[in-house]
């Protein structure tokens, strides 16, 4: 092996071990030990949207697995849930509560090559995986897909380890990477039973249907790794992604509005520009883990946060809230985070999905294939291993560390036989 080469594989080798480190606990899609040690039932994504042509259609995603592998299906032993539930918006004291009414539940489940889904309203669906189906005013597909999120690992891993904004640059670690995605097509007046359209509250959730404990969560996006991310202070994570859906406990959200206040001050280091909100009402609010959604209003292509950003603001909200599957969250997320408004983005420089959207359901690409899709997919679940403290860094330092002794030896017999060819 040429030298050069030999010199190449180890710098690369020393720079991927130490940079993953860091640079995994920058995606939503990895946040926490259980999800990094069990990815089956890793919930990376929620979004939530409405038709815009017919605003009694309400589209919900939820992504499981982060870099899908090849071999992998979802955990058949976990129920993968979206709850809905109206909320109510508190004007005066700036929040926004959930109502008594009872909630929405679909809940699917994944075996071998078919999934199964059915309604707290009695409506059930099945069929094969990578295939669509419905049932009176339910619409579901599941199967793998192509990850629509976009994220440069290296700039938010450079963030988070200074008080300076970098520059953004052109870089996406989800590039090829492959989701298994839950897309429902709900009628709210025909299937949630919704008689009159208002606000509601939405969130995800991975439960284990033999003991109902939950293994993850998902409400707003970036809450475990971006909003709640800490240098010194405890990892909140598991905690939170062991709380049912839409509701935290009254102790841990106290925990969790500490964090994300003290998250905001440092964030709000880094911008010389007044800050634009509340702190202590948009850590309340952040605090209360779901995605808001106004069906009665437009959803544009960067609606998130608008109906909170308008009621903060004592503005009348102009677009729905939700999530929509084009919206470049993270730059919204850290616009959120370091000026008060996410229609103040912080570009970190990626702004392209691997694959380009499709304009109906299930509006997500088809998934990546080829060498390509298969090396991306390994890198990236080997930066997951290397994400958090556990036996899978253990074993993949182990086996990086194994393979950087085997180059060095076969170095070291290159040598001592080039200079035995310079001796004879």
């Amino acid at each position: 092996m040429p030298q050069k080469y030999i010199a190449h594989v180890l710098i690369s080798s020393l720079f991927f071990v130490i940079f993953s480190a860091s640079m995994g606990k920058a995606t939503d899609h990895i946040d926490g030990v259980f999800t990094v040690e069990n990815p089956r039932i890793d919930l990376s994504d929620l979004y939530a949207f409405v038709k815009n042509d017919s605003p009694e259609k309400l589209v919900v995603v939820l992504n499981i697995i982060t870099a899908a592998q090849v071999w992998e299906r979802p955990d058949e032993d976990v129920a993968f849930e979206v709850l809905i539930r109206s909320a109510n918006i508190d004007e005066v004291e700036k929040e926004i509560n959930l109502s008594f009414e009872q909630k929405y539940k679909l809940s699917c489940v994944w075996q071998r090559s078919k999934f199964n889904c059915s309604s707290s309203t009695g409506t059930e669906v099945s069929g094969a995986i990578n295939s669509e189906n419905s049932q009176a005013g339910l619409r579901v597909f599941a199967g793998k897909r192509s990850d629509p999120f976009i994220l440069n690992g290296a700039w938010a891993a450079k963030l988070a380890a200074s008080n300076k904004i970098p520059e953004p640059f052109e870089s996406n670690i989800i590039k090829n990477f492959n989701v298994y995605s839950i897309v429902a097509e709900l009628d709210l007046v025909n299937e949630l039973k919704i008689n009159k359209l208002n606000t509601l509250a939405i969130g995800g959730q991975a439960r284990n249907t033999e003991t109902n404990l939950i293994l993850d969560r998902i409400g707003r996006p970036e809450i475990a790794n971006v909003v709640l991310q800490s240098k010194k202070g405890k990892d909140l994570r598991s905690l939170l992604n062991s709380e049912q859906a839409l509701v935290v406990g009254s102790d841990l959200q106290i925990i969790i509005r500490q964090r994300i206040r003290e998250n905001l001050d440092r964030y709000d280091q880094m911008e010389p520009a007044q800050y634009e909100t509340d702190k202590d009402k948009l850590s309340n609010i952040l605090s209360r883990d779901f995605l808001t959604i106004d069906p009665r209003l437009p959803c544009l292509d960067t609606s998130y946060f608008s109906l909170e950003a308008a009621l903060l603001s004592d503005e009348k909200p102009q677009s729905c809230g939700g999530r929509s599957l084009k919206q470049d969250i993270i730059d919204s997320v850290y616009g959120l985070m370091v000026t008060g408004n996410p229609n103040n983005p912080i570009s970190d420089g990626a702004n392209t999905p691997t694959k380009p959207l499709k304009g109906e359901f299930p509006y997500l690409a088809e998934p990546n294939v080829g060498p390509k899709a298969l090396l991306y997919s390994l890198v990236g679940r080997t930066i997951s291993d290397l994400s958090v403290s556990g036996y899978k860094r253990t074993i993949v330092m182990l086996s990086g560390l194994g393979c950087m002794l085997i180059v060095l030896l076969l170095s070291f017999l290159g040598l001592r036989k080039f200079f035995h060819y310079l001796r004879y």
